[in-house]
């Protein structure tokens, strides 16, 4: 009888679900670059940036430094206020 194993049977499985409908898969080493090697920042900053601007381009804002200035407060607020 095989032994669970939580990387195994919960994370792998969910990650091949996720590749295999579309989703891109970010290597640790990579999320954590994107992170600025803060393992406590629980967001992409830089990626979400760049999916809000390319989400919302097309709003009332248009693209431009209108929309990257609202995206960069967003951006600012997800990472809270002790980091800059």
């Amino acid at each position: 009888m095989t032994r669970l194993s939580e990387k195994r049977d919960v994370q792998d499985a969910l990650v091949n679900y996720l590749i295999g409908i579309g989703w891109d898969y970010l290597p640790p080493d990579e999320a954590l670059q994107a992170r600025s090697g803060d393992l406590r920042e629980p967001f992409l900053v830089p990626l979400a940036q760049e999916q809000l601007i390319t989400l919302n381009a097309s709003a009332s804002l248009g693209a431009g430094p209108g929309l990257e200035a609202l995206v960069e407060y967003i951006a600012y607020d997800l990472s809270g206020p002790s980091r800059p």
